[in-house]
């Protein structure tokens, strides 16, 4: 049996919207070293590694692919 699933619109992605908003933080920090300041080196490594398990938490509760088609998880051609 062909299982399809809908795909859905990029900008409807919680996993693209939550990278967008990481690398314009990424960006700004780079830039201004606004947040490093405050925290201990650990700590601040700690934030990214928690930035990190998010989008790997993200990406294992994805269940639809981005895009304007249907897929077919039996992809025979």
């Amino acid at each position: 049996m062909i299982k399809r699933t809908q795909n859905k619109k990029w900008w409807k992605s919680k996993l693209i919207w939550f990278n967008i908003a990481l690398g314009i933080g990424t960006a700004l920090e780079a830039s201004l070293s606004i947040i490093q300041g405050y925290f201990d080196p650990r700590v601040y490594f700690g934030i990214t590694g928690a930035a990190a398990g998010i989008n790997v938490l993200l990406r294992i509760i994805t269940n639809q692919g981005i895009g304007n088609e249907s897929t077919d998880d039996n992809d025979s051609n």
